[in-house]
């Protein structure tokens, strides 16, 4: 089980640590582009653990779907 967690972990940290080096060179000028790739790295990390723990993750379409089904109903 612990192996599940510590894969994604070390291939999260081996992908930060090949690019975070020019990402940080390059901070001192846009720090915007540091935060979002760091944001899309844990974004990624954490949807991947949460379909590890065999979570079921629902597609936009449902929540589009979920927002609509009010006006569709009343016509």
């Amino acid at each position: 089980m612990m192996f599940k967690f510590m894969f994604p972990m070390l291939i999260a940290a081996a992908i930060f640590f090949i690019d975070g080096p020019t990402l940080i060179k390059i901070k001192k000028s846009n720090k915007k582009d540091l935060w979002i790739y760091l944001g899309l790295i844990s974004f990624g990390f954490i949807l991947l653990i949460i379909q590890i723990l065999g979570k079921t993750i629902p597609t936009p379409l449902e929540w589009i779907s979920f927002l609509l089904r009010p006006m569709t109903d009343g016509l």
